[in-house]
C-alpha cells in the first residue's frame, strides 16, 4: 500500500542519512588525523590545509569543528600566521567558551600582534581555569 511504501521510505531515507553522517564523520577523521601527523613532523602549512579539508567534511557541525579549529590555530601560530590563529580560536570560544587551548592560543595570538592587554586578558581568564597550570602563570 502507499502508507507502507512512504514508510519504508521514512526508513530508507533514515538509513541513508545516517551513512551520511558515518561518511562525512570518517572524512573529517580522516583529514584531522592527518593534520595531526603533519604538525608532529612539522609541517604547519600542510598540516593547515588538512584542517581546512577537515572542516570544509564537517560542514556546520560547529560540535565537530571546535578541535579542528583548535588544531588549526597550533599550525597558524607556528608558522606567524596570528590573525589567523585569533580568528579560529574566536571560533572555539563562541561555541565552547572555557576551551582551555583555544584560551591560551588565543593569547599567544594576541601577543604577537602586540595586543598584550588583551593577551593577558585571554591568560587571565585561563589561570582562573587552571590555578596550578605553570605555564599559564
Amino acid at each position: 500500500t502507499l502508507r507502507t511504501h512512504c514508510l519504508l521510505s521514512s526508513a530508507e531515507m533514515a538509513v541513508s542519512e545516517d551513512v551520511q553522517k558515518s561518511e562525512v564523520g570518517g572524512k573529517v577523521a580522516i583529514a584531522r588525523e592527518r593534520g595531526n601527523k603533519l604538525v608532529k613532523l612539522g609541517k604547519f602549512e600542510e598540516a593547515r590545509e588538512a584542517y581546512a579539508e577537515a572542516l570544509q567534511a564537517a560542514g556546520g557541525d560547529e560540535r565537530a569543528c571546535v578541535p579542528l579549529l583548535a588544531n588549526r590555530a597550533l599550525a597558524s601560530l607556528r608558522l606567524g600566521c596570528h590573525e589567523e590563529a585569533l580568528a579560529d580560536c574566536d571560533r572555539v570560544l563562541a561555541v565552547e567558551a572555557e576551551h582551555k587551548k583555544a584560551l591560551f592560543r588565543r593569547g599567544l595570538a594576541l601577543a604577537g600582534l602586540g595586543r598584550h592587554g588583551e593577551a593577558a586578558e585571554a591568560l587571565d581568564q585561563l589561570r582562573t581555569l587552571e590555578p596550578n597550570n605553570e605555564e599559564v602563570q
